[in-house]
């Protein structure tokens, strides 16, 4: 794989698990949006006081989602 190829997957990764809570976000009401230009704050922006409440539903998706090899 190209050093390029290898950017891309990362950019596309990256995208995809921002959109994923996002829509975590949006689905227990919490309201969670994407910053741009590379914010010195981070990838996201939510209500303070909702932090605990989003990190538990976080969690809880990981916890349903959470892949295991076979074996381990």
């Amino acid at each position: 794989m190209s050093d390029e190829d290898k950017m891309i997957k990362k950019l596309e990764e990256h995208r995809d698990l921002k959109k994923m809570i996002v829509e975590i976000g949006k689905y227990h009401n919490i309201r969670v949006t994407e910053t741009e230009g590379n914010d010195s704050r981070g990838d996201f922006s939510y209500p303070s006081e909702k932090k605990e409440e989003l990190i538990k539903a976080i969690d809880e998706y990981i916890g349903h989602h959470k892949y295991i090899k076979k074996g381990e």
